[in-house]
């Protein structure tokens, strides 16, 4: 609790001063109410859909060394990875 305390006070004395805070989160709805009022502005990102998905896939095989991989493959690889955000690297 202390330590959740000293962190409020301190976004606020960064808020006064006017610097930029980012806050990430891939649960929103898990932060505090009091940490959630200190952003200005709230930005939603919604997860990927199948065919984002496979076209993030699809850009990050060039740097891979063995890309290898079939159309079937990549629409496989979209379908496994539903409710990710395909922040990873294939190796």
């Amino acid at each position: 609790m202390r330590r959740k305390t000293e962190f409020l006070v301190q976004m606020q004395n960064l808020l006064q001063e006017r610097v930029t805070v980012l806050g990430v989160t891939n649960v929103p709805w898990k932060l505090d109410p009091a940490l959630r009022r200190r952003f200005e502005k709230r930005i939603y990102v919604p997860l990927p859909d199948k065919n984002e998905r496979q076209g993030l896939i699809k850009a990050m095989l060039p740097n891979q060394l063995n890309s290898v991989i079939t159309e079937d493959d990549l629409i496989e690889l979209s379908e496994m990875t539903e409710g990710l955000s395909i922040f990873f690297y294939l190796i």
